[in-house]
């Protein structure tokens, strides 16, 4: 995940759109708070592609973003401060 063209490791709280570019019909985009609340929410889902544009409010805690079909290979943390 990237904003400015940077990997995101850390956000402050607030809302944000994300854009999903999804490009495989065995993809999907899954953005969930692991720790500090509770949230989970399809960006994308098996088999949409194409781009889609969503806007979420990020709450402080720690998040993970992940293809439900490949999660334990496609996955990456982010936390809000």
């Amino acid at each position: 995940m990237k904003q400015n063209g940077k990997v995101v490791k850390t956000l402050k709280a607030g809302t944000y759109t994300f854009v999903i570019s999804d490009k495989a019909s065995i993809h999907g985009f899954t953005l969930e708070k692991e720790k500090g609340g509770t949230f989970h929410k399809d960006l994308t889902s098996v088999p949409y592609t194409g781009t889609k544009t969503v806007t979420v409010k990020l709450t402080k805690g720690e998040w993970k973003y992940y293809c439900p079909p490949h999660e334990s290979v496609m996955f990456g943390y982010f936390n809000v401060t």
